[in-house]
């Protein structure tokens, strides 16, 4: 394991769900500094949209998020959101 990761070709994916960009790209340069493949989301309907889609490993979300906070997408099983 290095960084976090198996010794493997596949990189894991971490989906970094946060409104505030200034925070979300510091996760984010943080993340990849680290080797991680990271993807982004400002709302928490993206979050829905891209675990959907892309199937991340760990999910790091802000819980306050307006409109669809992160507490609103934990209620919901990602299968049912469209």
């Amino acid at each position: 394991m290095i960084n976090g990761q198996e010794s493997t070709s596949r990189k894991n994916k971490i989906l970094v769900v946060e409104d505030h960009s200034d925070i979300r790209q510091l996760l984010v340069l943080g993340l990849k500094g680290l080797g991680y493949e990271v993807l982004e989301a400002d709302t928490g309907l993206d979050a829905f949209r891209q675990a959907r889609a892309a199937s991340p490993d760990l999910i790091l979300m802000d819980l306050g998020m307006p409109v669809v906070g992160g507490d609103d997408v934990l209620s919901q099983p990602i299968t049912k959101i469209s």
